[in-house]
């Protein structure tokens, strides 16, 4: 969206309750929670919606990642945040 917040697109462009966007410290990738797979899943996208992938894939529902440094943290049933992994990055 324009910063005055007018004209907002969605970049899931998938009619599924998506929440809790997170840019990627560099900006090239957005981590979030979706339901468009019938459970709570934490996903990551390219920055324009583009290639989106689901990162846990478990019957734990998964909410709120956070980035740190190039590593994204997820919290199960938000209880406590553990390391999922790293996101690889080209250099």
């Amino acid at each position: 969206m324009d910063a005055d917040g007018k004209n907002p697109v969605r970049l899931t462009r998938n009619p599924a309750s998506d929440g809790a966007p997170r840019w990627s410290p560099d900006g090239a990738k957005i981590a979030f929670y979706s339901g468009r797979d019938g459970n709570w899943e934490i996903y990551v996208m390219d920055a324009d919606g583009g290639n989106p992938i689901n990162l846990t894939q478990n019957p734990a529902l998964d909410f709120q990642p956070t980035w740190s440094s190039v590593q994204l943290v997820v919290s199960p049933k938000m209880r406590i945040r553990a390391l999922w992994g790293t996101i690889k990055t080209s250099r």
